[in-house]
């Protein structure tokens, strides 16, 4: 019989991958790809702070049981089946624990009381009690999608939460959202919705809604949401759409391909009407077989709306560049930078399985840099980072790098 042989590293090797020699002193340790199905007790790491042991093999965490002085922790893409071992970590305000095989929502997290980031997404998750969030309330970020999830009560007693994603789950309804008072983000999509559940009071910031890969047949009734500014409707089985100047003023992105909407004289009525619509996609088929009449309906909403920048994904017109040669220099350089960020990360939306640790942390690079392109260009760099969550192709990492060593420089330029 083969004898099973156990990874681990031991205290030595473990210290000597920190920066400090001293074990009390050491704040962060970084143990991710290492093979490791056990590990042994951490308590000597008295000033520990963050812990990454993802990209392992582990099933339980109980060798970090007791160190309390732990805020960020990173396990993901392990062979977890529960998380009861990091209850005492009082301080904890980060956990990504996706991509393992947690089947419920531990207890853990009502003694969890500081979390403000948690990712669960990628695991087995069939359904979340009501209470199982109610102590967290300063959780603002939550992803459970890629579960199997088919009812959400429990998200209307989390009070803070901003940033929501439960797509790629079994969810019919999504009522409990409208009465989450501080939601600024949504992703639902590629769910089993009916109904947009938008007929609801509520939603009083909400800025970014994705109802895409659902069965939505109509949306008559639904209630002004007068903060949204993106809008993502596709592949529903809309035939009309509702008034949309007056039920979303301040919408700016709207996605609608690969739905049933017939009527193009009324979608462009509709939408010439949308005064800050700077961006939609639709089917360009969707009127009349003719590609001549599909451009003409193209052409017409062009013109009409002179606001407009792209249409189905392509350029249609320059934004105006300040007067001053350096500035407008600036600027076409930040522009150049987001379209490549743009481009790079629009090739990850559509990747599910795990992801490599390597493009997990380049998210936090990317973010850096976005801070030095005008706000327009932020805030749609941000929604397509939250539609690609799940990086895994070997290709992604070249791909980012180019982005990133292309947008350094070009930042560097204009500084």
């Amino acid at each position: 019989m083969k004898r099973y042989t156990q990874n681990s590293m031991s205290k030595e090797e473990i210290v000597a991958t920190a920066k400090y020699g001293n074990i009390r002193l050491i704040t962060e340790l970084c143990l991710q790809q290492q093979l490791l199905d056990i590990l042994p007790s951490l308590s000597e790491f008295v000033s520990l702070e963050h812990l990454d042991v993802s990209c392992n093999k582990l099933k339980r965490l109980d060798f970090i049981s007791s160190c309390t002085t732990i805020t960020t922790l990173l396990v993901y893409d392990n062979e977890l089946e529960h998380l009861n071992d990091i209850e005492r970590l009082f301080n904890l305000s980060t956990l990504h624990a996706q991509y393992n095989r947690i089947p419920e929502v531990d207890k853990c997290f009502t003694k969890l009381t500081n979390i403000t980031d948690l990712r669960l997404d990628a695991n087995r998750i069939t359904q979340v009690p009501e209470d199982a969030f109610v102590r967290c309330t300063r959780l603002t970020n939550l992803d459970l999608s890629y579960n199997l999830l088919e009812s959400v009560e429990f998200i209307a007693y989390i009070p803070n939460l901003a940033y929501l994603s439960l797509s790629h789950n079994h969810i019919r309804s999504i009522d409990p959202l409208a009465k989450c008072p501080k939601l600024l983000d949504a992703d639902v999509s590629d769910n089993l919705l009916m109904d947009h559940s938008l007929n609801s009071e509520g939603y009083r910031v909400i800025q970014r809604l994705n109802l895409s890969n659902n069965s939505i047949t109509e949306m008559n009734d639904v209630e002004p949401v007068i903060t949204l500014i993106s809008l993502n409707l596709c592949n529903n089985k809309l035939t009309k759409l509702p008034n949309l100047h007056s039920t979303f003023p301040k919408l700016e992105t709207l996605e609608l391909w690969g739905n049933q909407l017939e009527d193009t004289e009324h979608l462009l009525n509709n939408l010439t009407k949308c005064e800050n619509l700077r961006e939609v996609s639709f089917d360009e088929s969707m009127s009349k077989p003719d590609a001549g009449d599909s451009d003409n309906f193209s052409n017409r909403l062009i013109t009409q709306m002179p606001q407009l920048v792209r249409v189905n994904g392509k350029e249609v017109r320059k934004i105006d560049a300040p007067k001053s040669s350096g500035v407008a220099q600036t600027y076409a350089r930040q522009r150049q930078v987001y379209d490549l960020i743009e481009k790079q990360l629009s090739s990850l939306t559509q990747i599910t399985s795990p992801m490599i640790a390597s493009v997990n942390k380049s998210y936090d690079i990317i973010q850096e840099l976005l801070t030095k392109v005008d706000e327009d260009m932020r805030q749609r760099s941000e929604l397509a980072l939250v539609e690609a969550q799940n990086p895994t192709s070997p290709g992604i990492q070249t791909k980012l790098n180019e982005a990133l060593d292309f947008a350094s420089s070009a930042t560097n330029k204009s500084s």
